[in-house]
Parts: structure tokens; C-alpha cells; sequence
């Protein structure tokens, strides 16, 4: 039993330490555009590049898109959860939840879309990208009101 105590003990005060240094504090908006726009710069532009030219569906998958989309769609789930876990100026908070979720479903939809890719569902991808354009074009309007360059379509 000694050996189990141990580790829990280590968990426990891990989890005390963390407690004890306080959540994230709040970014000023120069702060939040700065690392936004880190966060976003890779993921974006691949994100825009495969649904700004998908192939078309009634003639077959590309090789090299399929690759470029599942290459791309853990890169923007990557880039959600960093934008996610910025905590914006209160004044942002609203428009900036606007692009998170834009983010979280793109993330979504690049998911789907390189999975039914990989499956041959070309009318999938088709929708999957539809829907992708549509979550980009939404974050591509938070961006631009809260001028986060990177993480909107003109970056």
C-alpha cells in the first residue's frame, strides 16, 4: 500500500500547486491578437487552402488533397484549443466566443471531412467542406472585427 500513497500524494499536491497559482489571467486585447494570431497563422492558411480548392467530387479524391486535409485537420483542432484557452478582455469576450466556436467547427468539419476521405466518400467531403467554408467564413468575421489578422481569411 505504501507505494499507492505516493503517487496520490504527488497528485494531490500537483493539483494544490495549480490551484494555488490561480487560472490564466486575463489578456489585454494587444495580448490576445498577439497570441491569437500565433495560434493561427500554420493552421489557417492549410484550412484555407484545401477548401478554398477541394477537387471535385464526381470525378475522385486527389491523392495529395486527401493527404493535405488530414494533415490540416489536426492542425486546426490544435489551433481550436489554443484560441480556446486564451481568456480575452472583457470588452472581446462575446465577438472572441464567436471565433472560438467558429474554430471549434472547423475543427469539426476538417475531422469529418479527412475521415471521409479516407473512407472514398467524396459526396461527404463535399458536404464536410461546404460546412468547413461556412465556419471559416464566421471566423473570418470575428477575426476582422477584433483584428486578429492571422486567424481570419486575409491573414
Amino acid at each position: 500500500m505504501p507505494s499507492r500513497a505516493m503517487p496520490r500524494c504527488l497528485i494531490a499536491i500537483s493539483f494544490s500547486l495549480l490551484a494555488a497559482c490561480g487560472g490564466q489571467d486575463t489578456l489585454t486585447h494587444e495580448e490576445l491578437v498577439s497570441k491569437a494570431n500565433q495560434i493561427c497563422a500554420e493552421p489557417v492558411a492549410q484550412a484555407k487552402a484545401i477548401v478554398s480548392d477541394p477537387p471535385d467530387p464526381t470525378s475522385g479524391l486527389d491523392e495529395q488533397w486527401v493527404q493535405e486535409l488530414s494533415d490540416a485537420a489536426p492542425l486546426i483542432l490544435t489551433a481550436a484549443q489554443g484560441l480556446a484557452g486564451l481568456d480575452p478582455p472583457p470588452e472581446d469576450e462575446e465577438t472572441y466566443a464567436d471565433l472560438v466556436a467558429s474554430y471549434e467547427t472547423l475543427a469539426d468539419t476538417m475531422g469529418n471531412a479527412a475521415a471521409a476521405a479516407e473512407a472514398g466518400d467524396a459526396a461527404l467531403v463535399g458536404q464536410q467542406i461546404s460546412s468547413a467554408l461556412v465556419a471559416l467564413e464566421a471566423a473570418d468575421a470575428a477575426a476582422v472585427e477584433l483584428g486578429i489578422e492571422e486567424c481570419g481569411r486575409a491573414g
